[in-house]
């Protein structure tokens, strides 16, 4: 970070990560993720796909916790 307070992310993050001039910074917990606007749009509208949320869930097995 700089003096002023702000995260810096390198030249080769932001062309990876299609970071341009704004970003989201999500977060969870101790750690959060620095995601493109665009990216972020399209990962939160895939959260809304029932398919996709039911094979989520499945692949972490919820329904074998506390067995």
């Amino acid at each position: 970070y700089d003096t002023a307070g702000r995260i810096l992310i390198p030249a080769f993050l932001r062309a990876t990560g299609q970071i341009n001039d704004t970003c989201m910074i999500i977060g969870v917990g101790d750690s959060f993720e620095i995601w493109s606007v665009e990216l972020w749009s399209l990962e939160a509208k895939s959260h809304n796909d029932p398919l996709k949320n039911s094979n989520r869930w499945a692949a972490i097995n919820i329904s074998a916790r506390g067995n």
